[in-house]
């Protein structure tokens, strides 16, 4: 889960594309805890 949230921070650097794949990760966690 850690490398998951660096990887977020990592993109959240270069802001491009940033809200996409936030959401998707989002999702993605979100269908498999819930």
């Amino acid at each position: 889960l850690k490398a998951v949230l660096g990887y977020a921070l990592a993109l959240r650097g270069g802001g491009s594309g940033l809200e996409l794949t936030w959401h998707v990760l989002i999702n993605v966690a979100w269908r498999r805890y819930h």
